[in-house]
């Protein structure tokens, strides 16, 4: 941990950044409303270009993204997401097809959820603590 992120940490208004990445309007606006009340600063992205563009502007503490998504999917963003500022930033799958978990932990992703699985709360639960613990 640097000393920059040390000393943010002990800044009261610091807050960890999220990207989520979800074509989906519904999780989108959950998950924002499930981190922000959780003390994360949420920027939203409606797909994978969309999200490169972010993870190419601004450092984040953790990257949630969907799979399946038109145009660039989120195994588009993994294979990108090395050439970005963000290559060793945490990143969180959310899908709706277990199949698609084996090759995103294989690009870096650090969990695979199961939409239909997982209620989103339990997921921002389970990802802001492994985040907050680190």
């Amino acid at each position: 941990m640097t000393n920059t992120t040390i000393n943010s940490r002990l800044d009261k208004s610091w807050r960890p950044q999220v990207l989520v990445v979800d074509d989906d309007d519904f999780i989108r606006g959950a998950l924002n409303t499930k981190f922000t009340k959780a003390g994360f600063a949420v920027t939203l992205c409606k797909d994978g270009e969309e999200g490169l563009t972010a993870l190419r502007q601004q450092q984040f503490n953790m990257v949630v993204l969907d799979v399946n998504m038109p145009g660039k999917n989120g195994v588009d963003v993994l294979k990108e997401l090395p050439e970005t500022e963000n290559a060793e930033t945490p990143t969180f799958v959310l899908t709706a097809q277990a199949d698609h978990c084996d090759e995103v932990c294989q690009l870096g992703a650090r969990r695979c959820f199961i939409k239909m699985e997982h209620k989103l709360r339990d997921i921002v639960d389970s990802i802001s603590k492994e985040i907050l613990a680190s």
